[in-house]
């Protein structure tokens, strides 16, 4: 290859590896968010929340029921931390504090769900090893200014 086309192979390297996020930035990178971390302590599934945005009531995008209408999150998850509810509102359930000031850090105790759901995926896989699963989006919540907003929210919030 001649001069032109390594320097041509180089261009197109240098903006594969910027377009993947490889390159150096001089930018810093804006944490998310949320912090969520799942991990087994004694035998149980435990949930932290840490929210770095300020909102008293975090809802939860998939919040589809079970197809025998069980409200599955209600059912398997209990929160541990005091002043904080996990409620249904409207179509979504969601985590807020009774007190009506921010979310910080929440810890819940879950029970593997793995029962199938209406016009979703189920939250967990339980494997005939006794391996688990667990779906990554079931996890995922958005804030907003109070629980009368989720309420108002239709049913796809996208």
């Amino acid at each position: 290859m001649g001069r032109l086309g390594n320097r041509t192979l180089g261009l197109v390297a240098s903006a594969i590896l910027i377009m993947s996020g490889h390159a150096a930035s001089a930018t810093p990178t804006k944490p998310p968010a949320v912090k969520v971390v799942l991990k087994r302590k004694g035998g149980e599934w435990i949930v932290d929340y840490s929210f770095r945005k300020s909102a008293p009531v975090w809802f939860f995008q998939h919040s589809k029921d079970s197809i025998d209408r069980v409200h599955w999150r209600l059912a398997s998850w209990k929160v541990e931390t005091p002043g904080v509810k996990l409620v249904r509102l409207g179509q979504f359930d969601a985590l807020y504090r009774t007190d009506n000031r921010s979310l910080r850090d929440v810890r819940l105790r879950i029970v593997p769900f793995s029962r199938p759901l209406r016009s979703d995926y189920a939250p967990a896989l339980t494997f005939s090893d006794g391996g688990l699963a667990f779906y990554s989006h079931h996890f995922v919540v958005s804030p907003l200014s109070s629980a009368t907003a989720v309420e108002a929210l239709p049913s796809d919030p996208d």
